[in-house]
């Protein structure tokens, strides 16, 4: 999913990438066939992230500040489930 971020008069962080680091990640044998199932999904470019406008840019003075109630996700369609087997 694409995300945005609401432009602010004094934006605290520039805008850019999303990077998420995983810890002790891995995949089992029999979730091989649904996650190349799930790589092939078409993402939609519908869903954004945007702050709500009455939140005011001195609210936010760092990521830390950030609330799940100052944060909307607007227009997610999401995909159908894809079932993987419980590991054993």
């Amino acid at each position: 999913m694409k995300y945005k971020a609401r432009e602010m008069p004094h934006p605290p962080i520039k805008t850019g990438d999303l990077v998420h680091t995983l810890g002790d990640a891995h995949i089992y044998v029999n979730h091989i066939e649904a996650l190349q199932t799930q790589v092939k999904v078409e993402i939609s470019a519908e869903g954004v992230f945007v702050m709500p406008v009455e939140t005011k840019s001195d609210e936010i003075k760092s990521i830390d500040d950030f609330t799940c109630d100052k944060i909307i996700l607007k227009n997610y369609q999401p995909q159908p489930a894809i079932k993987k087997e419980l590991a054993a």
